[in-house]
């Protein structure tokens, strides 16, 4: 049985919003993983949202999987290594 005073977010570095903060975001598409050396600088969770989002949709483009299904992951850290967000989005 689960314990309910720790939910699955207890495991992310979730940032105040407002709180300026360096940020990386890695994306694996398929077997090829990109590791961000540069990072960027925002301005709390939504803004770290936005922008895992639009690494999505820059990394898929317009390029659908022909015949074969087509996974992409956005993983974003911290400056200080810790997991921030996870977003994937799956083509069939």
């Amino acid at each position: 049985m689960s314990d309910p005073s720790h939910s699955s977010e207890d495991a992310f570095a979730l940032p105040p919003e407002g709180a300026k903060g360096l940020y990386y975001f890695d994306i694996r598409d398929g077997d090829r993983f990109t590791r961000d050396e540069a990072g960027l600088e925002l301005d709390g969770i939504e803004a770290v949202r936005r922008e895992a989002m639009r690494a999505l949709r820059g990394t898929v483009g317009d390029v659908l999987p022909d015949g074969d299904q087509r996974s992409v992951a956005v993983a974003v850290r911290n400056e200080d290594g810790k997991p921030v967000l996870m977003a994937s989005l799956t083509l069939i």
